[in-house]
């Protein structure tokens, strides 16, 4: 009878030992956060502090500064498109940067940081990596970024995360430590040589695994011991049989 009921608490703790990408809930902003809340395509202009939800992730955007433009009429800090792509626990969370003049003839140039907070809403998820993706040709373009837990600062991406037209204007990373939020550093860099350049937006996306619920955590913890006292019993039991066995 004992076998049996440590047989059957090990198995219903064998779900969770694997761990599984949560799946977004909804978030309407009722919680006097002041933050505005964004479906899938719904767009904001950008603006320093800017604070928006989108899913079960806060965006805030801390600045964006227009490092370099040559021409001096291009360049600039436009607008945020959500986005989400697929559902359930396939499902990715982020936004669409707009920038204004983002065309440059031959030997037109323009880099521009951009630098915003990412947190989970709700306690039960990590992040736990990040997608990099833009719009453009020609010239040379480059979207790099440097992506921090916050607090403590310790890089997640290592190298840094970047797209460019060598890796087909996408990038990815898993995160070496997955958390509840995280700091990130942009930089878009235009670049009209050897002809000219064009990006259109810069799509950052993020996902995330689940933290098991503490009820989950105390049935693994019964399965685990369960195991830990059948597999002592049975060496226990083997070491009484070879004791008594005749020589």
């Amino acid at each position: 009878m004992r076998k049996w009921f440590l047989g059957l608490i090990a198995l219903i703790s064998l779900p969770f030992l694997a761990t599984t990408p949560a799946s977004a809930t909804p978030i309407v902003c009722t919680d006097n956060s002041g933050d505005m809340c964004l479906s899938n395509g719904d767009t904001i202009a950008y603006s320093d502090g800017l604070a928006i939800q989108i899913g079960d992730k806060e965006f805030v955007f801390q600045s964006c500064v227009v490092n370099v433009v040559i021409p001096l009429a291009g360049g600039g800090c436009s607008s945020i498109t959500a986005e989400i792509v697929g559902t359930g626990s396939s499902e990715l969370i982020g936004f669409q940067f707009q920038g204004a003049g983002f065309a440059f003839p031959p030997s037109g140039f323009v880099d521009i940081s951009l630098t915003y907070k990412v947190t989970v809403v709700h306690s039960s998820s990590l992040i736990s990596d990040a997608h990099l993706s833009f719009a453009g040709n020609g010239g040379t373009i480059n979207v790099s970024e440097q992506i921090q837990t916050n607090p403590g600062l310790l890089a997640e991406c290592v190298p840094p995360l970047s797209a460019n037209a060598s890796s087909g204007n996408v990038g990815s990373c898993t995160f070496l430590f997955p958390t509840s939020s995280i700091i990130v550093h942009k930089d878009i860099s235009v670049i009209g040589f050897p002809d000219s350049a064009f990006i259109s937006s810069v799509t950052q996306l993020f996902s995330q695994t689940s933290v098991p619920e503490p009820a989950s955590v105390s049935i693994l913890g019964m399965g685990l011991l369960g195991i830990g006292l059948a597999v002592r019993r049975r060496k226990a039991r083997s070491k009484s049989v070879n004791l008594s066995s005749p020589a």
